[in-house]
Parts: C-alpha cells; sequence; structure tokens
C-alpha cells in the first residue's frame, strides 16, 4: 500500500540544477542547454500530460466486511480536457478497471459509472485524463458501495 506522507514518486525528468526565481521554480536540462519553468503550463515541452489522481484505500468504516461497488460518481468543471477516465481497484492499485466519460464543453460536468456489483473488501479510486493542453478542475469523485451478503 503507498501512503501518501511516506512514499515517493519516480519521474523521468532528465534536469540538472534548479533554482527558485520570484517566486517560480525553474531547472536545468541535464542533456542541453535547456531551462524548464517546473510546476507550470498545460503540456510537457509539446506532449500531453498524462495526469491523473488515486485514492487511498476506502473500506466504507467496515475493513472486516466484503463489499459491492454500484457505481462511481464523478463531478468536475470543464475546461480544455476531452475525456476522462475513471475507475477502481481492488488490489491496492495495482490494476484497475477503467471507464471513459466525455468531459467536453464548458460549465460544470457529472458523470455517473456504473459498476457490475465487484465484491471487495476496499476499493482504491482513480480519474485521470491526457489531452494537449487540457485543463479540467476535478471538483469530486465518490464510490457508492453497499455490504455484501454472502452464504457460507
Amino acid at each position: 500500500s503507498r501512503l501518501p506522507q511516506s512514499s515517493w514518486t519516480l519521474y523521468d525528468w532528465r534536469v540538472g540544477p534548479m533554482a527558485e526565481i520570484n517566486d517560480r521554480f525553474y531547472a536545468g536540462s541535464s542533456t542541453g542547454s535547456s531551462v524548464y519553468r517546473m510546476n507550470y503550463g498545460t503540456n510537457d515541452n509539446g506532449g500531453a500530460i498524462n495526469w491523473f489522481w488515486e485514492s487511498r484505500e476506502d473500506t466504507y468504516e467496515r475493513p472486516n466486511i466484503r463489499k459491492y461497488l454500484m457505481e462511481i460518481a464523478l463531478d468536475f468543471r470543464k475546461g480544455t480536457e476531452s475525456a476522462l477516465t475513471a475507475g477502481y481497484s481492488r488490489d491496492g492499485g495495482a490494476t484497475y478497471t477503467t471507464k471513459s466519460l466525455s468531459a467536453a464543453g464548458s460549465g460544470r460536468g457529472t458523470g455517473r459509472l456504473f459498476v457490475a456489483g465487484s465484491n471487495s473488501l476496499d476499493y482504491r479510486f482513480k480519474v485521470g485524463g491526457s489531452t494537449l493542453d487540457g485543463t479540467v478542475t476535478v471538483l469530486g469523485l465518490t464510490g457508492w458501495a453497499r455490504p455484501a451478503v454472502l452464504r457460507e
């Protein structure tokens, strides 16, 4: 399990020296003479940014009872991102079952992704996108589950 306060994120940036100038973060290329403004913009040197947000494991306050996931509700403010991918994991984020939904247009968007009732003790959720120069504001992601009644 990846705990947010005690985990590392691997980046494949080829940067060398870094500096903060006027509250802006810059890094120099380790393979050339370019200087990059970090944490800024909507593309990665002309390429799309494959972004995602991932939740922690959600046990729905019942860690010892299996649950059936019924649906995932997504609330977002549309920008220039054309599509979002939302999904769930039953194995700590190793694999995801995902569905896509349109994020095109303007204003507020919502999506309800109905799930085929898989059961698990806990679920992890993920939402992401990969449109070149895409922007969107994710306002919320909620997974709805019900306790499983299993005969033994």
